[in-house]
């Protein structure tokens, strides 16, 4: 059951990254967690419904309702149009997609409560078994996914969980539970239409030429206009013939060029027109390091150049299928000229193994259209557009090399450079640079702008050589060392600032540089704007709407946790409440509040720090849930050897408040130094580090439901409904608040959290132990005993 769970959840979370933005991933663990502590509750509420005498066929009965909803909950969500705008319309379409993700979690959670609730006494057994098929799960997960497409993994789950629900039930059944799995298997083989994503980031799904699937990643390829290539190249349509070109799709948010290419190089002379391909002009025939070679565009038009050597990082394998196999006839194997060699790999961690410097440095439009997708990249990390990612770009660049960053720029959108500007003065500050504007060109054609930044000052030569090709190729110099005063004021403003924060600060959008504790190079708006003007590609307006969209899902996942969570327990546990002496309970239950939120605060932004370790989005998921669910597990079973809960809870607790300070500052220190191990060795360091915290952590809840129990076992429902309601609120929350304020703030917040827990169930103690000696007398005067 629990192994299922967890592939399910994970396959969860890669199907929403497709069709909604992608910080909707996190989604996953809020649902998750909303079905499973949904289920507990009930369980708790209803006694009556689920007895003793009734386990058996109950926990078989959810194991195959688990299975079975699971398919039908995602064939649901697939065909299911959530509506991204702030309206009662986008409201009732993500509860719905919330309310059907949750069913098959609320029937796990039915099956595991009502087991562990009448099989109490063997809660250690059971406990630990539910944790090791959950971990066992997590990296069951990740080979699935790189088997099966998403849509289609919930039909193994379904064959899986219906098998054993089956055989369970009775072996006559073991037949059927074959056959079942077989026909549920032919189909994931053969794959089914009705399965096919319906809604990509809001809107209608169409057919593509081609698609894969990946553990991380949707890659689907589609026919384009003729035309498109040479506008995207140089802003206007193309003066020279372009070749003929298909779009390649990244999870509905990333786009890149695919060529058809006859191996001759005459076809493309349209590129050295381009803004995207000035460096070369500057360096030609040199050494080329290229991230993110998507679909060979830039690999041919180094080949142009005469580069010496093209070495680029492609982070995803089905990229390279895609090109070098599906595609080799219409792409001309670009990955696989001479004199060209791709590695695969995420570009941070790759570039951290390579000891080679070069002449040019390249990153041309990566992830550009991610921040048209309905915003969907705002709330998402890129490690690849921080200051700590252009200091380990300076240091890959010969003492002249170029660093060569393209991404899209009007007059009315200069965000995005001024951005890079402020990027490039911070990695430059942090490597003792101080002339910044020497070390910085900025040119621009049409509806794109290239960053060129050096370590050493350019020389008058190279300006000169600017001019010339702004004024031969139709390029607008924004910014160049010695030159009239920069076209756009907030770079110039920003490179001669002594101190560019209070400069930053000024500023319309947030353009002060993105770091690893806060990667969210997207996340430009300061507020909500309502006038978002003259909007050249339409990000200002996509990006407002993920803000919009965030509040959404925030409300969304209050009203869940009210309606389902402290509903039932005003209906159905309102007299325990009454009944209780509120100087103890309320601070009591705000214990278990304050823990929800506190968890959620840790464990997201511990999560979002592994990408950058391990490189891959699912791969870090599994890896952090898989690890912190056993980790707690641990600390959960340990917690009950630790003495009386009353005099435990509290050095627990005070050891999660010391902890969580330390992974705040320590963690991203310790697994940095591995960002250039093998993939199998930080997984292996991700998993241990997690270990402290996981321990620590994993003792706090069950004590404090230990002190619950016995002062007045009426309240753990109470508990578990407050502390499961505020855990699926936190998880949204955390993601939000770790865009605006980063990881090291959020982790900060689960701290404080943490600590007014340790005090709300000290005073709650200290209120109980008083009332207790108050009582004393009383009692002994009833029973009849003589005071002393």
């Amino acid at each position: 059951m629990s192994a299922c769970l967890m592939i399910q959840e994970l396959a969860t979370a890669r199907v929403l990254s497709v069709a909604l933005p992608s910080h909707y991933a996190f989604v996953a663990i809020s649902v998750a967690m909303f079905g499973i502590g949904l289920g507990g509750l009930l369980v708790f509420l209803l006694p009556n419904a689920f007895r003793a005498d009734r386990v058996d066929r109950q926990a078989v009965a959810y194991l195959a309702c688990f299975g079975v909803a699971a398919a039908v909950a995602d064939f649901a969500f697939l065909h299911l149009h959530v509506v991204q705008a702030l309206s009662w319309a986008g409201f009732v379409t993500l509860s719905a997609a919330y309310i059907v993700l949750a069913v098959p979690f609320l029937c796990a959670g039915l099956c595991i409560a009502i087991l562990m609730t009448h099989f109490a006494r063997r809660m250690a057994t059971l406990y630990a078994a539910d944790l090791l098929g959950a971990a066992l799960g997590c990296g069951a997960a990740v080979a699935v996914l790189g088997m099966v497409p998403a849509p289609l993994v919930p039909l193994v789950v379904c064959a899986v969980a219906t098998v054993a629900a089956l055989v369970l039930a009775s072996p006559r059944f073991a037949t059927v539970a074959a056959a079942l799995a077989a026909g549920v298997l032919l189909v994931v083989g053969f794959g089914s239409d009705a399965f096919r994503m319906r809604y990509v980031k809001g809107w209608q799904g169409f057919y593509a030429d081609s698609e894969a699937w990946n553990a991380f990643s949707r890659v689907s390829v589609f026919t384009s206009a003729v035309d498109a290539l040479g506008t995207m190249s140089t802003g206007r349509p193309a003066t020279r013939p372009v070749p003929g070109v298909r779009w390649i799709d990244i999870d509905g948010t990333a786009w890149t060029p695919m060529l058809n290419w006859n191996r001759t190089l005459a076809p493309l002379g349209f590129m050295r027109d381009s803004t995207i391909y000035a460096a070369y002009h500057l360096r030609p025939r040199g050494d080329v390091l290229i991230i993110g070679t998507g679909g060979g565009r830039d690999i041919l038009a180094a080949l142009v150049f005469k580069s010496r050597s093209i070495l680029g990082i492609e982070i995803n394998p089905l990229m390279r299928d895609m090109v070098e196999e599906r595609y080799a006839d219409y792409s001309g194997r670009p990955y696989t000229r001479p004199r060209v060699r791709v590695l695969t790999g995420e570009g941070r961690s790759t570039l951290a193994h390579l000891a080679d410097t070069f002449d040019v440095l390249q990153l041309s439009l990566v992830d550009t259209f991610a921040a048209g997708a309905a915003g969907g990249v705002v709330f998402a990390e890129n490690y690849l557009y921080t200051t700590e990612a252009f200091r380990e770009y300076f240091r890959h660049l010969r003492p002249r090399g170029l660093l060569s960053v393209t991404r899209l720029y009007t007059p009315q959108y200069p965000v995005e450079i001024e951005r890079l500007a402020g990027m490039a003065r911070a990695a430059w500050e942090a490597e003792g640079v101080r002339d910044f504007p020497a070390h910085l060109v900025v040119v621009a054609q049409g509806v794109s702008a290239t960053v060129l930044a050096k370590r050493t000052p350019f020389t008058a030569s190279e300006v000169t050589r600017v001019q010339q090709l702004a004024s031969e190729k139709g390029m607008r110099i924004i910014h160049a060392p010695g030159t009239a005063l920069s076209e756009d004021a907030a770079i110039a403003g920003l490179l001669a600032a002594p101190d560019p924060a209070p400069f930053y600060r000024t500023q319309e959008f947030r353009i002060d540089p993105p770091t690893d504790d806060r990667p969210f190079f997207f996340n430009l708006l300061r507020r909500r704007v309502r006038d978002v003007g003259q909007d050249s590609f339409g990000h200002l307006r996509m990006w407002n709407d993920a803000y919009v969209l965030m509040r959404l899902l925030i409300a969304v996942v209050s009203a869940m946790a009210i309606v389902f969570f402290v509903g039932p327990l005003l209906l159905g546990a309102r007299s325990t409440l009454r009944a209780a002496d509120r100087t103890t309970v309320i601070p009591m239950l705000l214990y278990f509040v304050f823990l929800g939120y506190g968890f959620m605060a840790i464990e997201v932004p511990l999560l979002q720090r592994l990408m950058l370790l391990i490189g891959y989005p699912s791969y870090a998921l599994a890896v952090g849930l898989g690890s912190l669910l056993f980790w707690t597990g641990l600390g959960s079973l340990a917690s009950g050897r630790l003495g009386a809960p009353a005099r435990a809870l509290p050095r627990a607790v005070g050891a999660a408040v010391a902890a969580s300070l330390l992974y705040a500052y320590g963690f991203a220190a310790v697994t940095g130094r591995f960002l250039a191990a093998p993939m199998a060795a930080k997984v292996v360091v991700g998993a241990v580090a997690l270990a402290p915290i996981g321990l620590v952590l994993g003792m706090c809840y069950p004590l404090g439901i230990a002190i619950v129990a016995a002062r007045n076992a009426g309240l753990v429902p109470w508990a578990w409904g407050l502390n499961g309601a505020t855990s699926v609120v936190a998880t949204v929350l955390a993601v939000f608040i770790g865009s605006r304020l980063g990881f090291t703030a959020t982790l900060l917040t689960g701290t404080l959290a943490y600590t007014v827990a340790l005090v709300a169930m000290g005073t709650a103690l200290r209120f109980d132990a008083a009332r207790r000696l108050t009582e004393a007398p009383v009692r002994r005067a009833a029973a009849g005993i003589p005071a002393r």
